[in-house]
């Protein structure tokens, strides 16, 4: 955990860590709280004490675009290609976004490609079979034009 490894470095603070995680994104952010504890709290000799918020956990994705035009905050680019920000080539995009996020950085693409042929595994499955990622987007029957 990246975040879980910077926090570590400190101590005598108070943290609060924001997230933008909904419940409407799956079952197992919706069981979540919206305010916990930090697994990073450390009281005692390192006196770091870590809250974790979730301000929009609760919302719809629609309200949420609401909010942020409500106080003109302009959303991430990436929300015009996938419906969450995330790594580029996220392996939990779908095969519509991961198709879209092909087009728009094809050198990427072409790298990340490559890299399942040398490394020989797939970062996509299902079922249990593996599919590579053209054939995950069906890139043989994307138009050309």
């Amino acid at each position: 955990d990246v975040y879980a490894k910077w926090v570590r470095q400190f101590d005598n603070v108070k943290i609060l860590l924001l997230t933008g995680e909904r419940s409407e994104e799956s079952t197992e952010r919706a069981e979540k709280p919206v305010f916990v504890q930090h697994s990073t709290q450390a009281t005692g000799r390192k006196n770091r004490i870590v809250h974790w918020l979730k301000p929009i956990k609760d919302m719809l994705k629609t309200e949420v675009r609401q909010l942020c035009a409500d106080y003109g905050i302009e959303l991430h680019p990436c929300y015009e290609w996938v419906t969450r920000c995330s790594c580029k080539f996220c392996i939990f995009n779908t095969t519509s976004e991961m198709s879209r996020t092909s087009q728009l950085f094809p050198e990427d693409w072409e790298y990340l490609k490559q890299m399942e042929r040398d490394l020989g595994h797939t970062m996509k499955s299902k079922d249990g079979i593996s599919h590579s990622l053209s054939a995950f987007i069906k890139e043989d029957q994307i138009p050309l034009f």
